[in-house]
């Protein structure tokens, strides 16, 4: 029986270095593949993040700078997020 899969935002981060070609076509259930991992990733998508305000505050009142992580294959295009699901 398969592994339940995790809450997006409590998957740990895979920071493996990754090829195209080797970016999984289905959507991940067990963990976040960080756009800094994608070997070939264009310097617009790597700096997404910074056009972005950080997350609201925590219970700390710090905010979380904002990553932007590998999501699926869709076609040709290749699917990433940043910040949570809307």
């Amino acid at each position: 029986m398969p592994e339940p899969a995790i809450n997006a935002e409590q998957r740990p981060i895979d920071t493996t270095p990754v090829h195209t070609d080797d970016l999984p076509l289905t959507p991940l259930r067990d963990r976040n593949i960080e756009v800094s991992s994608w070997i070939e990733a264009p310097r617009d998508l790597i700096d997404l993040h910074l056009t972005l305000p950080p997350e609201a505050p925590d219970q700390t009142g710090a905010g979380r700078t904002r990553r932007t992580f590998y999501k699926r294959r869709i076609g040709p295009w290749l699917l990433w997020r940043t910040g949570p699901a809307a």
